[in-house]
């Protein structure tokens, strides 16, 4: 995270995303009438969070450092999405941000001439404060790591470990290592998840998030939840973060991405 984040910043922002992010829903079915408001809220938070993975759980961590009461919806059984399932490898090179922007915008490269040059910028720059935003909030690293050329040619950074003190006791073992302990996203998810919880947040598995409300200015209000026992309705003051799907389910994406 920046420096210049703050709460209102960061609320604001979660807003006019939520907005936009809603609208995205509506291109593929323009002809679609907004969804009637309920008539009662079942629950209020300041940001409803659709999704338990990485990406939703790093929005929603964010959000309650900034003092926002968050609410996380999870569609399935278990917490986590396929990130408490990953290899626990994440490219945190060392090489100066500038060096390392050249190698990831490679017109040259099969991998990496279609990355985004905004994105890449981005994360050149954001790397360090990334690795300690992950310390800070619980997340420890091996002391091993992938170096440059060790799977394939094209591969150049230096990939940390990510550190599972046990075993997960719904998938089992993943990567157990010799120096101890395991190497699996859960060594993030779950730090994740302890200190979400650990300052009022809210996981709710089973409760998928279907749609979202909006006021007359076409503002994201709110969403409707489908539970095992019936729908529910959440106002969401300040949003409604869509993290509940990688890039593998943008198929046009996914078709830009075949190399």
């Amino acid at each position: 995270m920046t420096v210049s984040t703050t709460r209102r910043n960061f609320l604001k922002t979660a807003a006019v995303s939520s907005a936009a992010l809603g609208g995205m829903g509506l291109m593929a079915g323009a002809q679609a009438a907004p969804l009637a408001l309920p008539k009662k809220w079942d629950m209020t938070a300041d940001l409803v969070v659709g999704g338990s993975g990485i990406a939703g759980m790093s929005a929603a961590v964010t959000a309650i450092d900034l003092g926002a009461k968050v609410v996380v919806l999870e569609k399935n059984k278990n917490y986590g999405g396929a990130a408490r399932i990953n290899g626990g490898i994440i490219a945190l090179r060392d090489d100066s941000p500038e060096d390392l922007y050249k190698l990831l915008t490679n017109p040259k490269s099969n991998e990496y001439r279609k990355n985004d040059p905004a994105l890449v910028r981005k994360y050149s720059k954001m790397r360090f404060p990334t690795r300690k935003w992950l310390e800070d909030h619980g997340v420890k690293f091996l002391n091993t790591s992938t170096k440059a050329g060790q799977y394939d040619s094209q591969h150049h950074e230096a990939y940390l470990h990510i550190y599972s003190e046990g075993m997960d006791p719904e998938i089992g073992a993943i990567h157990p290592q010799r120096t101890g302990g395991y190497r699996t996203g859960r060594g993030i998810m779950m730090p994740f998840k302890d200190y979400f919880e650990g300052k009022g947040g809210k996981i709710l598995l089973e409760h998928k998030l279907t749609d979202v409300y909006r006021n007359a200015k076409g503002r994201v209000i709110g969403a409707r939840v489908q539970t095992p026992k019936g729908v529910i309705n959440i106002r969401a003051r300040k949003g409604v973060v869509l993290a509940g799907g990688s890039w593998k389910a943008n198929k046009e994406f996914a078709r830009k991405a075949d190399y």
